[in-house]
């Protein structure tokens, strides 16, 4: 599903990538962050979940 370009903004979630930019590393992360769109998919999104808890745990 296609969602309106205005969708982020609409509910919030460009303050959600906005916070989730000021804690990128370096540019590739800020890039990913750019590029990631909103997710509806469960699968996916539990993936995205776990990457996040991995890649703290190292940073720990």
């Amino acid at each position: 599903m296609t969602y309106p370009d205005t969708f982020e903004q609409k509910f919030g979630f460009d303050k959600v990538r906005e916070r989730t930019l000021a804690r990128c590393l370096c540019g590739l992360g800020e890039q990913r962050v750019r590029d990631a769109r909103f997710n509806t998919n469960p699968t996916i999104v539990f993936e995205w979940i776990e990457i996040v808890k991995n890649n703290f745990f190292l940073t720990l």
